[in-house]
């Protein structure tokens, strides 16, 4: 975009705090473990979860289930965690 790269680096350590940084290390976090949470549960009681079927069938109906609901979390999660931190 034709920025110095000097001019990029001193603009970002002017405007990036501490704050910012710690932030993004404890969403990380949090969504680690939510995304480990929902993910593992999803595939120890894949056998229960009513219409997922048996066999292959039933694998990708749920991992396909954990995905979006680990996507969705994420999102409510980033907005509750920006909300009480910030």
């Amino acid at each position: 975009m034709g920025v110095n790269g000097g001019a990029f680096f001193s603009g970002m350590q002017q405007s990036v705090t501490n704050h910012d940084v710690i932030l993004g290390v404890i969403k990380s976090y949090v969504f680690a473990l939510l995304i480990v949470w929902i993910c593992t549960g999803r595939g120890y009681f894949v056998q229960k979860i009513r219409g997922a079927g048996f066999g292959a069938e039933s694998v990708s109906k749920v991992t396909t289930q954990a995905v979006v609901i680990s996507s969705i979390s994420v999102l409510i999660f980033d907005y509750l965690l920006t909300a009480v931190l910030l």
